[in-house]
This record gives structure tokens, C-alpha cells and sequence, in this order.
């Protein structure tokens, strides 16, 4: 049998929709008052969140912790410029967005 929680952690538009959900209930408030610009990688099992000042720099550290893991990224601050969900590591999930 198939793990469905597992499966949903590879689906782009769950993680997508659970990273932004994050995002708006529990992260824009605190965020946006002193990291505008900057990028936040949500992993969005744990609801932890890590900075950078670039997309690689907040996926480096989130890497660090969760290696086999897919995030959800986003810029601070500003709705629907910068968006998407990456896999780091040596797993090839065959897209990115």
C-alpha cells in the first residue's frame, strides 16, 4: 500500500497550496515586518521556514536540515512575483516551478 501523506509531499500545487496556506496564517504577519525581500523556503510537513537573502541562500539552509525534502519558496512581500516549490538534494522529482 502506498503512503498518501508521502505521495502528497511530491505533489507540486499540495505543497504549493499548504506552503502558502503557512505563509498567510502563520508567517506574513511576522515576516513581512523585517525581511521584506528577502526568500523563505516553507517545509511544509514540519511548518518550519528558513531565510535567505537569495532563493539559494534560503534553500541552502533548509538543506541543511531536511535534505530529501521539496519546499515551498517564496520572496517576502510580494504576492506572486516569486513562487515556487524546489527539491534540493540528489532526488530529480522531474519538475520545478
Amino acid at each position: 500500500m502506498v503512503n498518501s501523506s508521502a505521495n502528497n509531499l511530491l505533489n507540486p500545487e499540495i505543497i504549493a497550496e499548504k506552503g502558502e496556506n503557512i505563509y498567510q496564517e502563520k508567517l506574513k504577519d511576522i515576516l513581512e515586518k523585517d525581511h521584506k525581500g528577502e526568500f523563505v523556503a516553507i517545509e511544509v510537513e514540519s511548518e518550519r521556514y528558513f531565510l535567505g537573502k537569495t532563493p539559494e541562500e534560503a534553500l541552502g539552509v533548509a538543506k541543511k536540515e531536511f535534505s530529501d525534502r521539496i519546499f515551498h519558496l517564496i520572496r517576502i512581500g510580494y504576492a506572486g512575483v516569486y513562487k515556487g516549490s524546489w527539491s534540493v538534494g540528489n532526488k530529480n522529482y522531474g519538475w520545478v516551478f
